[in-house]
């Protein structure tokens, strides 16, 4: 009679762990198909490359400097070429955070870093939905400039937060704006 409840217990114990493990995995794929459910979109613009570190402002933007003790941009490599020092992302990474109620919805999105850096902007909303301004490399200044509309983007009413994505050569810094993009019905 033992070795029958032992044998019971070892199927009962194998059982189990299988069960546990298929709950698990089918976990696992509703979160990865729940992730997926809200693509990322491209938002649509006109790109232009400026020379100037600093784009118009309208009412309600904020503009992120450059930290205080930012690293020169580029430096020297003992081979005599050059390898550059990736700054963090700064700028009026959008000239108003508040649209809706008949304002205008242009935009106007700046990224400074340094310059031949890829740069874009991601905009998160709380539900997971994700749109970006497309990667674009800043000119010798270590600047790149977006003109988009928020309507033509499709945003929806709500709040949006806003990071800026920096990358050279293997690195890649981020800021995020502490003003998040507030859409009006």
């Amino acid at each position: 009679m033992p070795k029958r409840s032992k044998r019971f217990t070892h199927r009962t114990v194998l059982i189990s762990t299988v069960l546990v493990i298929s709950l698990l995995l089918l976990g696992a794929i509703l979160l990865i198909r729940h992730q997926h459910k809200f693509a990322q979109q491209t938002i649509q613009s006109s790109s232009s490359k400026s020379g100037s570190a600093s784009a118009p402002a309208s009412n309600g933007s904020t503009s992120s400097s450059p930290p205080a003790s930012s690293p020169e941009p580029s430096k020297e490599s003992s081979n005599g070429g050059s390898s550059a020092i990736l700054l963090a992302p700064y700028g009026n990474f959008v000239s108003n955070h508040n649209l809706g109620n008949g304002r205008p919805t242009t935009e106007q999105s700046v990224c400074n870093t340094t310059p031949g850096a890829s740069c874009y902007i991601k905009f998160t909303k709380s539900d997971g939905s994700v749109k970006t301004l497309a990667a674009q490399t800043t000119d010798n200044n270590g600047t790149t400039i977006w003109n988009w509309d928020v309507k033509d983007a499709g945003f929806s009413a709500g709040s949006w937060q806003i990071t800026a994505v920096a990358s050279l050569n293997g690195d890649v810094k981020t800021t995020t704006d502490p003003t998040p993009l507030e859409i009006q019905p």
